[in-house]
């Protein structure tokens, strides 16, 4: 089971994997970022911003497997820059 903002967040993620939601973000929603990292790494042994940039990573990846140009992949999965 998740708590119902780990779900909105995982929904978030789900429909656009390039999302970067920082802190200050979590906790304008009043949602605790220490909260949030304990809760990533007991449910997924990463970090919630670990976990969000390995999302953006196999975005990319599978977007280059598919055939898409790097320049395409790199800033479709939500990075600002090849060296990403």
């Amino acid at each position: 089971d998740q708590p119902d903002w780990a779900k909105q967040l995982l929904h978030e993620l789900e429909q656009s994997p390039g999302t970067r939601i920082s802190d200050g973000e979590l906790k304008a929603r009043g949602i605790d970022p220490a909260t949030v990292r304990r809760h990533f790494l007991r449910q997924y042994g990463m970090t919630f911003q670990a976990f969000t940039r390995a999302r953006r990573m196999s975005t990319a990846f599978h977007q280059l497997r598919d055939g898409a140009k790097i320049d395409d992949a790199v800033f479709e999965s939500g990075y600002e820059s090849h060296s990403g």
